[in-house]
This record gives structure tokens, C-alpha cells and sequence, in this order.
């Protein structure tokens, strides 16, 4: 949930950059918009980390999940959200918002 998410407070962004170098790097991240939040998360017995990030269009919700590979881009859309999991250099990641058009072009601005 990503209420919760922020709840639990975000990471300093020296620590972000140094754990996400290897799949998205936050420079990355800074040209596609504004980084409003990042923080680790538990995920499939591992930790993913959540971006909230603020693109001119609108807001996405990224999972970045470096140690998840992906062999390929995919696609779902429920109850007016749309999403994408694309593969990264080293892991994954999801992008989750209301707008597919945005969705679709965060996803192919970040698939490696």
C-alpha cells in the first residue's frame, strides 16, 4: 500500500542511489520527473524498492526490483489503473498509474 509506504518513511537519497545504481539508477529516475519518494519494501522474500515519482503528465508508482528479472514487457490494466513491468539491466520494474498513456511511456523511457 503506498500510504504505508510513505508512512514508514523514505530513504536518504545517497542510500537510494547506491542501491539502485545497478538496475535504475535515480539520476535516471530525476530526468524523467520529480522523485517524490523512495523507500525499500518487502517483496517475494526479498526487498524491492518504492518510487513515487511525479512525471509532467502525472504521478506513477514504480516497484523497482532488482534482484526480479524479467524476460519481457508486460501488461494489465483493473479497476481504471493501468500497469507495466518492464526488464532493467539488472532486475525489474513496475509502473502503476491512472493514465495508460502515461504508464506506457515511463515503461518505455525505462525498458532496458
Amino acid at each position: 500500500d503506498e500510504a504505508k509506504s510513505i508512512m514508514m518513511g523514505a530513504m536518504p537519497r545517497a542510500d537510494a542511489a547506491r542501491m539502485l545504481a545497478d538496475s535504475l539508477p535515480v539520476e535516471r529516475l530525476e530526468r524523467l520527473g520529480k522523485v517524490m519518494h523512495i523507500a525499500p519494501c518487502p517483496f517475494q522474500g526479498g526487498t524491492a524498492y518504492h518510487v513515487v515519482l511525479m512525471v509532467p503528465q502525472d504521478k506513477v508508482t514504480l516497484l523497482v526490483m532488482p534482484d526480479t528479472p524479467m524476460p519481457a514487457r508486460a501488461r494489465a490494466a483493473h479497476d481504471g489503473m493501468y500497469a507495466s513491468v518492464v526488464p532493467l539491466r539488472k532486475g525489474s520494474v513496475g509502473i502503476v498509474g491512472a493514465n495508460a498513456a502515461v504508464v506506457d511511456s515511463v515503461a518505455g523511457t525505462l525498458q532496458a
